[in-house]
């Protein structure tokens, strides 16, 4: 299993997410179905982190844009400013 798991070391987060699903997996081949006792992915610690902070649009920047912009882009920007859903959730919106 670690030898599979470390294909992704070049990239913490493709790291985290296949030892996440991984972890997921036996967890349920653990806990639900009972084809196993336990496994050793129960305390499968993240390496990846992100700090997003620096794209958070204050208020005076959306004031600015809001000043020029119509309204409709008034409100899909303050939806998703206020709501964080992906650009392709608020197309879907």
């Amino acid at each position: 299993m670690n030898e599979w798991y470390t294909q992704w070391a070049h990239s913490p987060k493709q790291y985290d997410y296949a030892g996440t699903v991984v972890t997921s997996i036996l967890n349920w081949a653990r806990k639900d179905a009972g084809k196993i006792r336990q496994h050793h992915c129960a305390g499968f610690t993240k390496v990846y982190e992100v700090d997003r902070s620096e794209i958070v649009w204050t208020k005076a920047q959306r004031a600015a844009v809001c000043a020029i912009a119509s309204e409709w882009v008034c409100r899909i920007l303050t939806v998703a400013c206020e709501t964080g859903l992906r650009a392709g959730d608020l197309i879907r919106l």
